[in-house]
């Protein structure tokens, strides 16, 4: 992952702090409510097996071991309450792009440490993973105060690669390590296609959520004749004629990753939602928990 080197420990620190800081204070209220209702855990799991003991229900008998020890032995399960959550975010050059505001990669910042301050405030597991065209880290899921300070740290340390992005080898990578069930968070501004087979193969085992994080300049480009852009996945400048069919086929293009979009994740049953970089991540957050709550209250 390439990293800012110019930055002080003391200043990394002070950056880390004030994120943490910020980011608790704008979701006290706004996330502790709709996340946990959300997500309260992932139902009943294998603990353990112990001799039989008077007054055990005998239909926990594991069979198998009390055949082996001549002894009759049961299964414990325990049910299991925590998350295992896991941010996915993509640090590939076209996140730099902002022009309204915000950069993507700014908003995905924000995003994710609210995601990971809610987690940690409920007691959950929170892990992060680093793509663009290549996995650049892989921080595996933990609890307590100095993982989520490891992931804050990365988050304030992460610059964007010279390289593209390859959402679905991503993917493929968490079906191959992740082997318990876990809340995945893909966050990108899901400028790429190909991914649709590998997100319905992950969303089988995993409740995987997509979040694109979107600027209004791919919705509403400009009439204005020549203009000189920069591609910052390929690091060479354009120059677009945004008067003739150049403008057409560039809004054709983003209408067509905005369709691939939603019908990666309607096919693989999975939900998600477009932010904006105009947009604040904790309300949109919000307003997503609380849509979700209603229809599994239906």
């Amino acid at each position: 992952m390439a990293k800012r080197e110019n930055i002080t420990p003391a200043e990394l620190l002070r950056q880390v702090r004030l994120l943490e800081i910020n980011t608790r204070q704008k979701t006290k209220d706004m996330f502790s409510g709709g996340y946990h209702s959300n997500f309260k855990g992932m139902g009943i799991t294998f603990s353990e097996v112990r001799p039989y003991q008077y007054g055990d229900d005998i239909r926990s008998i594991d069979w198998n071991v009390t055949a082996k020890t001549g002894a009759p032995h049961i299964k414990i399960f325990e049910e299991e309450r925590e998350l295992s959550v896991l941010l996915v975010v993509d640090i590939s050059r076209s996140t730099l792009f902002g022009a309204h505001g915000k950069t993507v990669s700014r908003q995905i910042t924000e995003l994710c440490a609210s995601l990971a301050v809610t987690a940690e405030r409920n007691g959950d597991k929170v892990g992060l993973m680093l793509f663009s065209s290549d996995n650049e880290s892989f921080i595996p899921p933990k609890k307590g105060k100095a993982q989520l300070l490891r992931i804050l740290r990365e988050l304030v340390l992460l610059e964007a690669k010279d390289q593209k992005t390859d959402i679905a080898q991503s993917l493929k990578f968490l079906r191959r390590v992740l082997k318990k069930h876990h809340l995945i968070f893909v966050i990108s501004d899901f400028l790429d296609s190909g991914y649709t087979k590998e997100m319905a193969l992950l969303s089988r085992k995993h409740e995987v959520i997509g979040i694109r994080i979107w600027d209004q300049f791919y919705e509403h480009l400009p009439k204005a004749g020549l203009v000189k852009v920069f591609d910052p996945e390929s690091n060479t400048e354009k120059l677009i004629d945004f008067g003739s069919t150049d403008r057409e086929l560039l809004e054709q293009f983003y209408d067509n990753q905005t369709a691939y979009f939603q019908d990666a994740f309607i096919s693989a049953r999975a939900d998600s939602l477009t932010i904006k970089t105009s947009d604040s991540a904790f309300k949109s957050m919000m307003a997503f928990f609380n849509k979700r709550n209603s229809n599994l209250g239906k």
